[in-house]
């Protein structure tokens, strides 16, 4: 989980309480050749099971998808980081532009 509150200036909205979210995917460019304009690029997404609160890393290179552990996602040289808003230790069912237009979640 990572809190943004030390990160927000004063007068932020929500001012006082965490700001958490938690990470759900990762894009790593596999290079070879030391050039960010060739290579190849694979990601690493966190998903939800049936059970609430439990989740599972998977690789996902092309046609290929394998579960991978957490520390293997984490011992990765991130090229892109995707986060979900948490709030209440749960994830956010809606964006926040999803909440203003209404939507459940």
């Amino acid at each position: 989980v990572l809190n943004l509150r030390p990160y927000l200036c004063k007068g932020a909205q929500g001012e006082g309480g965490p700001v958490n979210y938690d990470l759900r995917a990762v894009i790593v460019h596999v290079d070879k050749a030391g050039y960010s304009h060739f290579g190849h690029y694979i990601a690493f997404v966190k998903c939800a099971t049936h059970r609430k609160g439990e989740f599972r890393w998977f690789l996902i290179d092309d046609s290929i998808i394998q579960e991978v552990e957490e520390e293997s996602v984490l011992r990765q040289q991130a090229y892109l980081l995707f986060y979900i808003r948490i709030s209440g230790g749960e994830a956010s069912q809606a964006t926040g532009s999803e909440k203003k237009r209404g939507a459940k979640g």
